[in-house]
């Protein structure tokens, strides 16, 4: 017999709230453990409730890139983690401000 011990989804590092000057990029990074982690950044505007997938390049990684502009000001975003064995846990949410 083979036993196989997977460590637990956890996240360890949240994304941080970013303020940065129209045209230049923030960076949002998550960290966790477990195994065979898959990542969806996600974000909603700021007078929305309803979160969306990002189809944005990096959005299925542990960082997500966003250029900032006035159409991204107030937006949030956050990241849904899922293991291998079908666990999914959601970062909290981090803003962008965008500074003209």
């Amino acid at each position: 017999a083979t036993l196989t011990v997977k460590a637990k989804l956890a996240i360890t590092g949240q994304p941080a709230s970013q303020s940065v000057i129209s045209g230049a990029n923030a960076v949002f990074k998550v960290t966790a453990t477990g195994s065979n982690l898959t990542y969806q950044w996600q974000f909603k505007k700021a007078n929305e409730t309803e979160w969306k997938d990002s189809s944005m390049s990096g959005a299925k990684t542990a960082s997500l890139t966003v250029q900032g502009n006035a159409t991204r000001n107030g937006q949030q975003y956050r990241c849904v983690i899922t293991s291998a064995e079908g666990y999914s846990s959601y970062t909290e949410a981090a803003t962008l401000t965008v500074i003209k």
